[in-house]
């Protein structure tokens, strides 16, 4: 017969079973529901190449809108979650995690942001993140109260006209407009822009009009203001560390993986979210955008001349440094990409989609994902 103290240990015995079985049950659900609602996060390199001891791990990315900043996020974040870097991403808004047209400040860690990896929540005070690649504003002082002092600040820009001709097919600025023809709306938008754009809703408005200069951190009540642009500007030369060109995009990853003292490996990419079609702007249409964009042109045409004078201060490796980056972007896409596709995205617009059935699972996965599927990633880590 089993004494009460006999008892009392089996009983002991029998909880401390259920808790570790109550605890395993726990984290597999935890893991199950962070496999289905976040994605597959492995990441597999597809080559053993040493990471430079001097590499650096914090950059700031000012992700403009229709710039294509989706793929250079997309490049910043897939080295990041390889390093186990931590991530600035807004705990409100899934699963992009942009920050978008909100102020920032140094409250922003407590109200706005996922702790970073492995900090519990509560201890805002004192969180410091690696990296931010969302759509956030420039606000620089905002940005230093939560970024370690040795950050690197980027940014990219697209020529204006090419820029507000996708913006408009995005954001849907037409839909302000009465026309059958995509042409048709889109000439009679640029016959009467302010009319059209106080038709359009508060982020709408606010992107359909110099809006390069607006992520860059000037409000659209200073635009017309000859002294503050260029006071603005000049501050952008002297605060940003690089301006990456969509035109040249290639030449501008060069330039970013000297700045970070990253491999080819960490800069190689396949483009994200590329229209399958776009509208032929003729001359008169151009004309009209540029007068419409006139301070996004004055940005883009400053950056685009200090560009050439970093590639200048590059040294006369750049050219074969180019030829190699592109021989190795060649590689990943024959090996990575079999098929070519275009797609309605959610926004019915066609694009086009890289698709593989070879290695998806391994090396080529990082490659092909999309930046949503990023964002998910980070959020699984730090969520």
């Amino acid at each position: 017969m089993m004494t009460s103290t006999s008892r009392k240990g089996v009983g002991l015995k029998a909880l401390a079973i259920i808790f570790v079985v109550v605890t395993l049950l726990y984290v597999g659900i935890q893991r199950v529901y962070k496999h289905i609602h976040f994605g597959d996060c492995h990441l597999v390199a597809c080559t053993t190449a040493d990471i430079l001891s001097d590499a650096v791990q914090h950059i700031v990315f000012i992700k403009t809108h229709k710039t294509g900043s989706s793929t250079t996020s997309a490049i910043i974040n897939r080295y990041g979650l390889n390093m186990n870097l931590s991530f600035v991403i807004n705990k409100n808004n899934w699963p992009s995690g942009n920050i978008n047209f909100m102020s920032l400040s140094e409250d922003s860690v407590q109200t706005t942001f996922l702790p970073p990896r492995s900090k519990p929540s509560g201890g805002w005070k004192e969180y410091t993140y690696d990296i931010c690649a969302v759509h956030a504003r420039y606000f620089r002082s905002a940005f230093e109260s939560f970024m370690p002092p040795d950050t690197r600040y980027v940014t990219i820009l697209r020529e204006p006209v090419s820029q507000f001709e996708s913006a408009f097919h995005f954001f849907m600025f037409g839909n302000v407009v009465t026309g059958n023809h995509a042409r048709d709306v889109f000439n009679e938008f640029l016959r009467a822009p302010k009319f059209y754009r106080e038709q359009l809703n508060r982020e709408r408005w606010l992107l359909s009009r110099n809006s390069q200069l607006y992520d860059l951190g000037l409000d659209h009540c200073f635009h017309d203001n000859e002294t503050i642009v260029t006071d603005h500007i000049k501050m952008l030369q002297e605060t940003l560390d690089l301006v990456l060109i969509v035109e040249y995009y290639d030449e501008s990853l060069i330039l970013l993986k000297k700045l970070m003292n990253w491999t080819f490996d960490d800069i190689v990419y396949i483009p994200q979210n590329e229209r399958h079609c776009r509208l032929e702007i003729d001359l008169s249409m151009r004309v009209k955008i540029q007068n419409w964009n006139s301070v996004d042109k004055r940005l883009y045409d400053t950056f685009n001349k200090t560009f050439w004078d970093k590639v200048r201060d590059y040294g006369p490796s750049f050219d074969e440094d180019l030829r190699l980056f592109r021989e190795k972007k060649d590689d990943v896409m024959t090996k990575c990409v079999d098929e070519v596709t275009v797609q309605k995205n959610w926004r019915n617009e066609p694009i086009i989609v890289y698709k593989s059935t070879y290695d998806t699972a391994t090396c080529c996965r990082p490659f092909l994902m999309t930046y949503n599927e990023y964002e998910k990633c980070i959020w699984r880590e730090q969520y």
